[in-house]
């Protein structure tokens, strides 16, 4: 799954998927979904909020580095305008970590969240 800003619908509540993202001879490929239809996933306010706060630190961040936050930006991206996604991976890998923080009763869920959106950051 790869999600533009654009896609978050922070009033309604929603986020639509309309791409994926997959790795094909060492390259990130971006393609239709598997049934080739929009999805809308429904997001908690909770969701919403740290959406929104993250997206808040992302045009920071590229307004600190001298770019601006692209309109079709990535949810997700070390790239300070948002025009490259994250890998698929590190998002598996740091979801897998959260989820194992949060199974050994480590920390709060948003405590443990805000941890890893913020980690991808770059100063």
């Amino acid at each position: 799954m790869c999600a533009a800003v654009g896609s978050v619908d922070p009033e309604a509540a929603e986020l639509l998927i309309l791409r994926n993202l997959f790795q094909a001879a060492g390259r990130l490929v971006e393609k239709d979904t598997k049934t080739h239809a929009a999805r809308r996933l429904a997001l908690s306010a909770d969701s919403v909020a740290l959406l929104d706060e993250h997206r808040r630190r992302c045009a920071e961040r590229a307004e600190a580095c001298g770019v601006r936050l692209s309109e079709d930006a990535y949810v997700f991206s070390l790239d300070p305008a948002g025009r490259q996604p994250i890998h698929p991976h590190s998002v598996t890998h740091r979801f897998s970590r959260l989820a194992k923080q949060l199974a050994s009763g480590h920390g709060c869920m948003i405590c443990v969240t805000m941890r890893p959106l913020s980690s991808s950051r770059v100063g």
